[in-house]
Protein backbone atom coordinates (compact mmCIF):
# COMPACT_ATOMS: atom_id res chain seq x y z
CA UNK A 1 0.00 0.00 0.00
CA UNK A 2 2.39 2.51 0.70
CA UNK A 3 4.30 1.73 -2.60
CA UNK A 4 0.55 2.95 -4.45
CA UNK A 5 1.07 6.46 -2.09
CA UNK A 6 4.33 6.78 -3.44
CA UNK A 7 3.51 5.98 -6.77
CA UNK A 8 0.52 8.14 -6.71
CA UNK A 9 2.45 10.98 -5.48
CA UNK A 10 5.03 10.67 -8.53
CA UNK A 11 2.36 10.56 -10.20
CA UNK A 12 0.59 13.85 -8.92
CA UNK A 13 4.16 15.94 -9.17
CA UNK A 14 4.58 14.77 -13.00
CA UNK A 15 0.99 15.64 -14.08
CA UNK A 16 1.42 18.69 -11.83
CA UNK A 17 4.93 19.68 -14.03
CA UNK A 18 3.59 18.27 -17.08
CA UNK A 19 0.25 20.83 -16.96
CA UNK A 20 2.62 23.87 -15.96
CA UNK A 21 4.75 23.51 -18.70
CA UNK A 22 1.23 22.87 -21.00
CA UNK A 23 -0.06 26.08 -19.42
CA UNK A 24 2.93 28.04 -20.00
CA UNK A 25 3.45 26.95 -24.05
CA UNK A 26 0.08 27.55 -24.32
CA UNK A 27 0.15 30.74 -22.93
CA UNK A 28 3.27 31.62 -24.95
CA UNK A 29 1.19 30.19 -27.96
CA UNK A 30 -1.93 32.58 -26.76
CA UNK A 31 0.35 35.38 -26.90
CA UNK A 32 2.27 34.86 -30.29
CA UNK A 33 -1.34 34.55 -32.33
CA UNK A 34 -2.56 37.79 -29.83
CA UNK A 35 0.49 39.44 -31.42
CA UNK A 36 0.10 38.06 -35.19
CA UNK A 37 -3.52 39.70 -35.38
CA UNK A 38 -2.61 42.65 -34.19
CA UNK A 39 0.26 43.49 -36.18
CA UNK A 40 -2.09 42.23 -39.22
CA UNK A 41 -5.15 44.36 -37.54
CA UNK A 42 -2.78 47.53 -38.00
CA UNK A 43 -1.09 46.66 -41.28
CA UNK A 44 -4.75 45.87 -42.42
CA UNK A 45 -6.14 49.06 -40.82
CA UNK A 46 -3.36 51.47 -42.57
CA UNK A 47 -3.47 49.69 -45.77
CA UNK A 48 -3.69 52.87 -47.46
CA UNK A 49 -0.74 54.85 -46.02
CA UNK A 50 1.37 55.70 -48.80
CA UNK A 51 4.53 56.68 -48.62
CA UNK A 52 6.03 58.05 -51.89
CA UNK A 53 8.78 60.28 -54.30
CA UNK A 54 7.60 63.52 -54.33
CA UNK A 55 6.14 63.10 -57.98
CA UNK A 56 6.34 65.94 -60.82
CA UNK A 57 2.95 67.34 -60.08
CA UNK A 58 4.35 68.51 -56.58
CA UNK A 59 7.25 70.09 -57.72
CA UNK A 60 6.32 73.66 -56.66
CA UNK A 61 4.24 73.02 -53.30
CA UNK A 62 5.21 76.43 -52.10
CA UNK A 63 2.79 77.86 -54.54
CA UNK A 64 -0.07 75.46 -54.30
CA UNK A 65 -2.76 76.86 -53.38
CA UNK A 66 -6.10 74.41 -53.73
CA UNK A 67 -6.55 70.24 -52.41
CA UNK A 68 -9.14 68.13 -53.81
CA UNK A 69 -10.47 64.57 -53.59
CA UNK A 70 -12.27 63.72 -56.71
CA UNK A 71 -14.80 60.36 -57.02
CA UNK A 72 -14.06 57.94 -60.20
CA UNK A 73 -16.73 59.78 -62.06
CA UNK A 74 -14.43 63.07 -61.28
CA UNK A 75 -16.77 65.10 -58.93
CA UNK A 76 -14.86 66.57 -55.88
CA UNK A 77 -15.74 64.89 -52.56
CA UNK A 78 -13.68 66.67 -50.96
CA UNK A 79 -11.55 70.15 -50.79
CA UNK A 80 -9.81 73.08 -49.46
CA UNK A 81 -7.36 76.02 -49.62
CA UNK A 82 -4.01 75.90 -48.24
CA UNK A 83 -2.89 78.83 -45.77
CA UNK A 84 0.26 79.29 -44.64
CA UNK A 85 0.75 78.65 -40.73
CA UNK A 86 4.58 79.09 -39.97
CA UNK A 87 7.20 80.96 -42.38
CA UNK A 88 10.46 80.56 -40.66
CA UNK A 89 13.89 81.35 -42.32
CA UNK A 90 14.52 77.93 -42.63
CA UNK A 91 11.04 76.40 -42.75
CA UNK A 92 7.23 77.01 -44.29
CA UNK A 93 4.30 74.96 -43.33
CA UNK A 94 1.21 75.47 -44.74
CA UNK A 95 -2.32 73.61 -44.32
CA UNK A 96 -5.24 72.91 -45.39
CA UNK A 97 -8.67 71.56 -43.70
CA UNK A 98 -10.51 69.37 -46.41
CA UNK A 99 -14.75 69.33 -46.19
CA UNK A 100 -17.38 68.15 -48.17
CA UNK A 101 -18.16 71.45 -50.03
CA UNK A 102 -21.89 70.51 -49.56
CA UNK A 103 -21.80 69.34 -46.44
CA UNK A 104 -23.36 65.92 -47.66
CA UNK A 105 -20.98 63.55 -46.50
CA UNK A 106 -18.71 63.34 -43.26
CA UNK A 107 -16.24 62.94 -44.93
CA UNK A 108 -12.80 64.98 -43.72
CA UNK A 109 -9.34 65.62 -44.23
CA UNK A 110 -6.49 67.41 -43.65
CA UNK A 111 -3.43 68.20 -46.19
CA UNK A 112 -0.02 69.63 -44.58
CA UNK A 113 2.78 71.20 -46.51
CA UNK A 114 6.26 71.34 -45.42
CA UNK A 115 9.14 73.37 -46.95
CA UNK A 116 12.75 73.55 -45.77
CA UNK A 117 14.89 75.91 -47.14
CA UNK A 118 18.38 76.24 -47.58
CA UNK A 119 19.09 80.09 -49.12
CA UNK A 120 17.20 80.52 -51.73
CA UNK A 121 16.06 76.77 -53.05
CA UNK A 122 14.20 74.61 -51.09
CA UNK A 123 16.16 71.25 -49.61
CA UNK A 124 12.69 69.45 -48.61
CA UNK A 125 9.24 69.77 -50.20
CA UNK A 126 6.62 67.19 -47.98
CA UNK A 127 3.28 67.00 -48.42
CA UNK A 128 0.85 65.09 -46.25
CA UNK A 129 -2.61 64.08 -46.51
CA UNK A 130 -4.85 61.88 -44.32
CA UNK A 131 -8.63 61.54 -45.16
CA UNK A 132 -11.51 59.81 -43.35
CA UNK A 133 -15.33 59.06 -43.52
CA UNK A 134 -15.06 58.46 -47.24
CA UNK A 135 -16.62 55.29 -49.23
CA UNK A 136 -14.91 52.21 -48.07
CA UNK A 137 -12.88 50.56 -50.06
CA UNK A 138 -13.26 53.17 -53.21
CA UNK A 139 -10.89 54.24 -55.87
CA UNK A 140 -10.62 58.39 -55.56
CA UNK A 141 -7.89 60.83 -56.91
CA UNK A 142 -5.58 63.77 -55.25
CA UNK A 143 -5.76 66.67 -56.73
CA UNK A 144 -3.44 70.21 -56.18
CA UNK A 145 -4.33 72.86 -58.18
CA UNK A 146 -5.89 70.80 -60.83
CA UNK A 147 -2.80 68.45 -61.78
CA UNK A 148 -3.90 64.60 -60.31
CA UNK A 149 -1.31 63.69 -57.89
CA UNK A 150 -2.13 60.38 -57.27
CA UNK A 151 -5.10 57.57 -57.75
CA UNK A 152 -6.15 55.37 -54.47
CA UNK A 153 -7.96 53.76 -52.60
CA UNK A 154 -9.71 53.52 -49.19
CA UNK A 155 -9.21 51.22 -46.62
CA UNK A 156 -11.95 49.13 -45.23
CA UNK A 157 -12.69 52.06 -42.57
CA UNK A 158 -12.97 54.53 -45.40
CA UNK A 159 -9.43 55.92 -44.50
CA UNK A 160 -6.40 56.93 -46.30
CA UNK A 161 -3.11 58.58 -45.23
CA UNK A 162 -0.21 60.01 -48.14
CA UNK A 163 2.78 61.34 -47.67
CA UNK A 164 4.94 62.21 -50.93
CA UNK A 165 8.46 63.74 -49.62
CA UNK A 166 11.57 65.31 -52.22
CA UNK A 167 13.66 63.16 -49.52
CA UNK A 168 12.30 60.10 -50.40
CA UNK A 169 13.51 60.33 -54.73
CA UNK A 170 17.10 60.39 -53.32
CA UNK A 171 16.79 56.83 -51.55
Amino acid sequence: MFDKVNLSWEFVAKFTNLGRHMKRTLKLSLLLISLTIAATGVVTSYAQRLNQPLPLALNRLSEAKLVEIKDEAGQVVLSGAFATTSDMKTEIERAATLAAADGATSATGKAEIELVKNGDAFSKQELEVALAGLAKATNFKLFVDDAEVIAFTTNKSGKAAMKFSSKNAKK
